[in-house]
């Protein structure tokens, strides 16, 4: 059966990813102002499942600043014991929450436990490329070529700066981000960045005048990382340091050890359109949804069962 453990024996039994690593899920939580809770399923004191969710007013929510995956993990989905696991997690998790949010890690592709269980589905897309190849686009190529030999570009780890920071938040301030939601996103990042779970770089020309921010998430048990901000200013370099950007980025953690690059979302066409040129591979996730019914709504789903039954 599914049961609440303590941080530490999470960490001692469980696989640990990003999402399911009690540092982020601490440094999060506080950003948040939600509580870490842990739950592992075992059989024969084996685990089968494990969540790493974050609670608050007695509901499972995910957080609205940034798009990464929640806490899930299911040691074969394949396997119908484990599926059945699960299926008695969500029973479980039902009774106790009255509201659950998960945005589902993408290699769950099986979503039939959350349907059977009431959950609403909604499909999202992201683009995820190997650092293994620079199978790019051949302008991506010719604009990086241009920006090492003609415009003698600079890529450099940085930290987050307030100038940086004021690019980054008119940039998303621009597509509706409120200002409470970008404090949470700056102190979130900040805290990351001092475990070293966040990197920022910057690209600026030989003179250190500024032309570019990026700013990705490092999952070292996974080897993957996500790549959660860019800010390159418009003008006549702003393809030459976007192509420079991602090459930059992609050989960096390549040289660091880390495997797949998740540019973290293509949903919205234009940014389809431009992650597309690097030539990622199409990937998607669940973001999943369930909502206990109220006493209001049980009680009117009866009257209307028993005026049914009287009609016929």
């Amino acid at each position: 059966m599914l049961n609440k453990v303590t941080e530490a024996d999470f960490q001692r039994l469980i696989p640990i990813s990003l999402g399911l690593s009690p540092l982020f899920m601490n440094i999060t939580s506080k950003i948040m102002k939600a509580k870490p809770v842990y739950y592992i399923y075992t059989n024969d004191y084996h685990p089968i499942v494990a969540l790493a969710l974050f609670e608050k007013d007695n509901c499972i929510e995910v957080a609205n600043h940034y798009p990464y995956y929640s806490g899930i993990w299911i040691k074969n989905m394949q396997n119908i014991s484990h599926q059945k696991a699960l299926n008695e997690s969500l029973k479980f998790l039902n009774k106790k929450y009255d509201s659950i949010t998960f945005n589902l890690p993408r290699e769950i592709k099986d979503v039939r436990c959350f349907l059977w269980n009431d959950y609403k589905l909604k499909i999202k897309y992201t683009y995820v490329k190997s650092t293994l190849t620079e199978d790019f686009q051949r302008n991506v190529f010719k604009n990086y070529s241009k920006a090492n030999k003609e415009s003698n570009l600079i890529f450099q780890p940085t930290s987050l700066s307030e100038d940086d920071w004021f690019y980054h938040q008119e940039q998303l301030k621009s597509v509706g981000f409120s200002l409470s939601k970008l404090s949470r996103l700056k102190n979130w990042i900040i805290a990351l960045e001092r475990v070293q779970l966040i990197k920022v770089f910057s690209i600026t020309n030989a003179e250190h005048v500024f032309l570019g921010s990026g700013i990705i998430i490092l999952d070292s048990y996974s080897k993957s990382a996500g790549f959660l901000l860019s800010y390159v200013p418009k003008g006549e370099l702003q393809s030459q340091v976007n192509a420079f950007l991602y090459v930059e980025l992609h050989r960096w953690l390549k040289e660091n050890g880390f495997l797949s690059f998740d540019y973290l979302g293509a949903n919205n066409l234009r940014i389809a359109d431009f992650k597309s040129r690097f030539n990622p591979e199409l990937d998607s996730f669940f973001v999943v949804s369930y909502h206990r019914k109220s006493l209001k709504n049980r009680l009117n789903a009866i009257i209307f069962f028993l005026k049914r039954i009287k009609l016929n």
